[in-house]
């Protein structure tokens, strides 16, 4: 058997959740109908599935942290935007769906990055302990 690491078990966590997630929307989709929670759930499932593609920008060795999320962030936004209208998130009004959707998305890029940040930094000081010993 393998080594079980974190984001090995991570990784089984993520597909299982994500095969529940479609099996659950099929079950809804045949037992209830479209109701508004099921066409949210979907948008927002496919929508997450797009993100996720988006975020293999940042496996670009050729690009640094900065170059990608220059990339990323206009790309996500324009995802999520689309799947907050589709939702109907802004009551019919660009406007209101941008303010409604612009700081959430931006502070999750903070938290994200922050989050990034103090990973790597322990990385580096570990990676620097063992190299003093």
């Amino acid at each position: 058997m393998k080594k079980l690491n974190l984001m090995y078990i991570f990784n089984y966590l993520i597909t299982g959740v994500a095969f529940a997630a479609i099996f659950v929307a099929i079950a809804m989709l045949i037992n209830f109908g479209m109701t508004e929670l099921l066409k949210n759930f979907l948008v927002w499932m496919i929508g997450g599935g797009i993100l996720g593609l988006l975020s293999l920008i940042y496996e670009n060795e050729q690009l640094s942290t900065l170059g990608a999320t220059l990339i990323h962030a206009p790309l996500t936004c324009l995802t999520a935007l689309i799947c907050g209208w589709i939702c109907g998130y802004g009551d019919g009004s660009i406007l209101l769906l941008v303010a409604r959707m612009i700081p959430f998305i931006i502070g999750i890029y903070i938290i994200v990055h922050v989050i990034l940040y103090l990973l790597r930094r322990a990385s580096v000081n570990h990676i620097n302990q063992q190299l003093n010993k």
